[in-house]
Formats: C-alpha cells, structure tokens, sequence
C-alpha cells in the first residue's frame, strides 16, 4: 500500500498561532515554493521542463524542503538525511514518517528469506530517496508512480469553512488561519461574518476548485497526474502540538464522522473498491461500533489478560475511531497531547471504525501502513534469560518472525516510544481492541 502524502513547505512552526503559520489555512508565501526567475530544470514526476518554477524538481521533493529534517520538529514529516540501518525514523506524527518507507528489513522463517518495507503511501520526492515502481493504488485507478503530496493536499486551496467546520463559499469568506487546530485564529472587529478557515490540513474536498459554484476558476482534468473526483473533505482537529513521542502522553486526533463527510468515504477517492462489498473482502468502515457491541469491546479491552478497561480512559491512538459529532467544538474540546481528560475517552455507540483506525495516513514502521504489527503472533517479546517482557528486536534474541529485521529500538519507535509494560508480554495483535479474540 506504498501510496500517498502531505503537501507543500513551511518555514514557521505550524504548532503555533495559525497567526504564523506559513500555510495560515490556505495559499501559503508564493516565494516559498516558487522562484519567478529559476532556471530550467526538469519536473521528476512529469519528465518536462519545471514550468511551474518550483523550488525543486517536484511537488513532493518542494514540500519536503520544509517538511523534513533530521530531527523530531513541528512539521517534518520525513526524517532526512535517511536513518541508517538499525536506526528509526525521529517523527512521531499522527500520520507517520515517510522514512519507513525507505527501509529494508530481512528474515528467514523456516528458513526462506523474507525481505520487506515497511508500507504507507509512497510519495515520489527522488531528492529525497523516495521513489515509486508504479502500479494503481489498492482498489483504485491512480498511478502510483505519479502520487505526490499534492495527490491529497491543496497546496492552493480556496476550500474554507466556518467557526463551526461547516464549509462555506470563496466569495463572501475570506480564510485567517488554519482550520486544523483546537484554537482558532480570532476575527478582526467587525469581521466575525466574513471569517472563515482553511480545511483539516488543506485536503481536497468536492469542490475544491468551486467551479461554476463559488469559484469561476478552471478545473482541471486531472490531480498530480491521475484523475481524481474526491468526496467532501472530513472535519478533524488536532492539537497543536502534534509531533511528540508517545512515551508518556498520546497524541490524539479526532475525527468526526456524519453523513457525507467521513474519513471512509474520502479514502475511497482513491481507494473506491476498498469501501465496496463486491470484489474485495473489506474491513467495514462507518459503520457504528454498537454493532455487534464493538465500542464495548473497545472500552473495555486494556491489553492482552486484562478486560478491565472503562470507557472513561479507553481511547488509544494506536486504535483511534471517528466520534458521531458534527460539532467541530465538540472535536476540539477532546484533541490533546496532553492526556486531557476528554481525550482519553473511549467508543460510544454510534462512534465508528475508519481507515485510519488501522492505518497511519502517510507510512508506519510495519508493512501496509498498519499502526502496529499485525503478522507475527506476538507484538511484544519476553527474554529468555530475565523473563521481563521487551519490545522484539534483532538484538535481545525475539524469534525471527517477531523481531521482522528491526532492532528492539525500531520497533518501539514504530509503537511511538510506548513502554512495553503497558502491553506486557505475550501481547497479541491489536485488532482485539475492538474484536476480543484474545
């Protein structure tokens, strides 16, 4: 599932005050991305002269610019340069580090040689080791050799909503700020009518280019290469501050989910086949999770051998939901990096199961973009000598078919630091969290 990716540049921390954001919810500093005077160069993606003047050779290699770096920070979501062999990627964002996908790793099991990539969405940024072979994405028509981070996101997006996350038209609204965090910028005085903010990191939505709606502008045929008609954009929130280790506090993101806006049914612009019943085998998606008591079996569930959970402090960001709200504020009040008490809480009724409630939206240390490992048996390993239950690496003796190549420090990196007492040992694939086989 190599496949997709964020877009454009930034130069100040999106963490903070949309005030300074580089983005500030829409159209970003044109001298960012674009210089007026380059001199030729040939587009990587398109195999043409760069006549969009952009400051590198592709969209995606332009974005990752800003977006990278050799250290955790803000808004980089590939670590760069690429970690060597037994070192993990440093970015903890909810969406996961394209760095993963950039790694190999190799196994015998019964001895065949087993040798993998991590998975996730393979952008094609070539000046930054990153490159796709081709093929479609899983259950869709986009090339794949030609996904980039302007695929998914606008970076000259003219979508807008309002205080409330309803969107709203270009030519009485004008964007302030991002619509993504839990703090809105504040309108100028007399403005609060004609205020309005960018959409949840500047994804496509229906009717982005507003034709013969809201906008006049042209609409073009095509998105980054493959032709793409995308369902309306789904409302989330995040916390400011979003990139952070998980070692102690989780990151939550949360993500609504009401008629003809949800994650569900934007994944299936791209991935159409995956959210059908004919053809392919598929995971249901918002569908509510008191279906067959699955938001009790959530709740409830803490970790292998333990079913004492309550719903009040259910909620883990490794198995994240869409919460039943239209209500943006009501988003916002439980988006945390800081265990807020809001954040922790689990699975109502109506709440629902979403692709991201498996995967990561840009890469993840394990294969499919899956937000842990879901092929060896075991997720966590007990040694042999001292009996104390530890992350499986290369490197503290875990069988071949657990460890999968990476070090014990890989793989708790691919966790996002969690200390492996909150699992134990002998800890069995996370689709209990909501199926309680275990």
């Amino acid at each position: 599932m190599k496949f997709l990716r964020f877009a454009v540049a930034a130069t100040f921390l999106l963490g903070f005050s949309s005030a300074y954001a580089f983005h500030s919810g829409g159209v970003a500093e044109c001298g960012g991305c674009h210089a007026m005077h380059k001199a030729n160069s040939v587009d990587t993606i398109v195999g043409a002269s760069n006549a969009n003047l952009l400051n590198n050779n592709n969209v995606s290699s332009t974005c990752l610019d800003c977006h990278s770096g050799p250290t955790l920070s803000s808004y980089h979501v590939l670590t760069f340069p690429l970690p060597a062999a037994g070192i993990p990627p440093a970015n903890r964002t909810p969406g996961g580090d394209f760095a993963w996908l950039a790694k190999t790793y190799s196994y015998f099991v019964r001895g065949s040689p087993t040798i993998y990539s991590p998975g996730g969405h393979l952008i094609v940024a070539p000046e930054y080791g990153l490159n796709n072979a081709g093929g479609l994405s899983p259950g869709g028509s986009f090339p794949a050799a030609q996904l980039g981070c302007s695929s998914c996101h606008d970076p000259h997006s003219k979508a807008r909503m309002n205080s409330l996350g309803a969107e709203v038209a270009v030519a009485t609204n004008k964007i302030i700020g991002s619509g993504s965090y839990t703090t809105l910028a504040t309108p100028a005085t007399g403005e609060t009518a004609i205020s309005a903010y960018g959409l949840y990191r500047l994804l496509y939505t229906n009717n982005s280019y507003y034709s013969g709606v809201n906008y006049a502008g042209p609409v073009p045929a095509t998105i980054q290469g493959g032709a793409v008609t995308f369902a309306t954009a789904p409302l989330a929130v995040a916390p400011s501050t979003y990139n952070q280790s998980e070692n102690t506090n989780q990151v939550v993101v949360r993500y609504g989910n009401y008629a003809g806006r949800t994650m569900g049914l934007w994944c299936a612009s791209c991935h159409a086949s995956m959210h059908t019943n004919s053809g392919l085998l598929v995971h249901p998606i918002d569908q509510a999770m008191s279906s067959g008591g699955v938001n009790g079996y959530y709740n409830v569930y803490r970790n292998s051998g333990n079913k004492a959970g309550a719903q009040a402090t259910a909620y883990n960001s490794l198995v994240p939901f869409a919460m039943d709200s239209a209500s943006r504020a009501a988003l916002a009040s439980a988006a945390s990096n800081t265990n807020s008490a809001l954040s922790q809480v689990g699975a109502g009724p109506a709440d629902t199961v979403m692709c991201l409630s498996c995967h990561r939206a840009h890469a993840s240390g394990f294969q499919g973009g899956i937000r842990w490992e879901y092929e060896g048996e075991f997720i966590t390993h007990v040694n042999s000598t001292t009996f104390a239950a530890v992350w499986p690496g290369t490197d503290n003796g875990a069988p071949l078919q657990f460890a999968r190549g990476k070090t014990s420090t890989e793989t708790q990196a691919a966790m996002y630091d969690r200390p492996v007492s909150q699992f134990g040992g002998y800890q069995r694939s996370l689709c209990n969290k909501c199926h309680l086989q275990d």
